[in-house]
C-alpha cells in the first residue's frame, strides 16, 4: 500500500523474473542497490530520529538529576548513571547539546542558583555557597567572579540598587 514498499516488492519480483538471463547478476545488483537506497531513505531516517530522541531523553534524565541533586557532591559517574550510559557517552551528549562538559554544567547550574539566592535572599555568601553545592566559599567567589564578572557581594548590591 505504501509506494516505496510496493517498489521494493516490484524489484524483488524482477530479480526472480530475470534470474535465468545472462545479465541476471548485473540486474540483481542494480535492484539490490535500489532496494537498499529505499530502505535507507525510509527507515534509516526513522532509526536516526529514534536514536536522537533516545539521546535527548538520556540527556533530559541527566539534566534532571543535576537539577535535583546540585547541592550534593556529584561526580561524572553519577551523572552518567542517571542517564544509564557510560561516562564517555555522557560527555559526548553534553558536548553535542550544551557545548560544555557535564561537570562544568553542574558548576554553572550551581552558580545560577547561587545568583538567584544572592538576589532574592539575605543569606550570607558562605551559606549561599554551601547551599548550592560548593564546599568552599573562596572557590565559589572565584567561580562566581569568572562567571558573572563580579563578586557575589557586588552582584547582590547591584541587584538591590536596581530594584
Amino acid at each position: 500500500k505504501t509506494l516505496w514498499q510496493a517498489r521494493i516488492l516490484q524489484l524483488v519480483r524482477n530479480m526472480y523474473r530475470v534470474k535465468d538471463s545472462p545479465t541476471a547478476p548485473l540486474q540483481t545488483l542494480a535492484d539490490f542497490a535500489e532496494i537498499w537506497a529505499l530502505l535507507y531513505e525510509h527507515t534509516g531516517q526513522a532509526a536516526q530520529r529514534t536514536a536522537e530522541d533516545q539521546d535527548l531523553t538520556i540527556t533530559k534524565n541527566m539534566i534532571g538529576f543535576i537539577q535535583q541533586h546540585y547541592e550534593q557532591h556529584i561526580t561524572l559517574e553519577d551523572i552518567a548513571a542517571a542517564g544509564a550510559v557510560g561516562q564517555s557517552k555522557c560527555c559526548q551528549l553534553f558536548a553535542r547539546y550544551y557545548r560544555i562538559s557535564p561537570i562544568n554544567y553542574v558548576k554553572e547550574y550551581r552558580l545560577d542558583q547561587g545568583a538567584y539566592l544572592l538576589r532574592h535572599t539575605d543569606r550570607p555568601v558562605t551559606e549561599v555557597a554551601l547551599s548550592v553545592g560548593f564546599s568552599d566559599t573562596s572557590y565559589f567567589t572565584k567561580c562566581f567572579r569568572q562567571w558573572s564578572g563580579r563578586t557575589p557581594r557586588d552582584y547582590r548590591q547591584e541587584g538591590r540598587a536596581g530594584a
